[in-house]
């Protein structure tokens, strides 16, 4: 719970060190959905920390998880994140593949978030290959999505910002950036990392 507490916080460092001392009572059980959760996060901190090897490490023990209970859940998690990992790497061609694999899956997969992941990460796939208009379909659909839910509305606005960014529109840029700001300034629950990328880049539309 400590680790998970911290997690939210965005203290990576201090959560992993939580995290990784349950490591081991739990991936000496076979109850897989604790062992799934602990990589899950161990998974993401390991990524945003820069630990590729690491994070990938995580992201094939949540894949033999899948191999060992067929549960789809895992398959559609990992799908998605070794993806991400192409794209991270500009493997755009992988990353649409898996991509597409996980698509497939979708319908059958349980307990998904309101917000559609697989969606953002197709749309900045394309984004970042240039293709702006694929990119906006995938936006548009996380933003129905979005509409009924009500949730993670700071995650597609920023990308539609991106779009704007990079086709050097920057009026239309900046109007979906005060949307941002004055959207997180009425919610003390956003986190306030997802700002931090939006203010670099209203600096550097300025110094334009």
């Amino acid at each position: 719970a400590k680790g998970y507490f911290l997690y939210l916080k965005s203290d990576f460092e201090n959560a992993s060190s939580f995290l990784y001392k349950i490591y081991l009572p739990i991936y000496e059980t076979d109850n897989y959905d604790d062992q799934y959760v602990l990589y899950h996060y161990l998974y993401d901190i390991e990524k945003t920390l820069g630990n590729d090897s690491n994070s990938l490490f995580f992201l094939n023990k949540i894949n033999s998880i899948y191999l060992k209970t067929k549960n789809i859940n895992y398959l559609y998690f990992y799908l998605i994140e070794k993806g991400v990992c192409y794209r991270n790497t500009k493997q755009y061609e992988k990353a649409i593949e898996l991509f597409k694999e996980a698509e497939k899956i979708s319908k059958k997969v349980q307990n998904k978030t309101p917000f559609n992941w697989l969606y953002l990460h197709q749309g900045r796939t394309y984004l970042e290959m240039g293709d702006y208009l694929k990119a906006k379909y995938y936006y548009d659909l996380c933003k129905n999505n979005i509409e009924k839910s009500n949730f993670n509305i700071l995650y597609i606005l920023y990308e539609f910002f991106l779009i704007d960014y990079y086709k050097k529109d920057y009026n239309n840029a900046l109007i979906k950036a005060n949307q941002m700001i004055e959207i997180a300034s009425n919610n003390n629950n956003i986190d306030a990392y997802m700002l931090v990328p939006l203010y670099n880049k209203i600096g550097e539309i300025y110094i334009y």
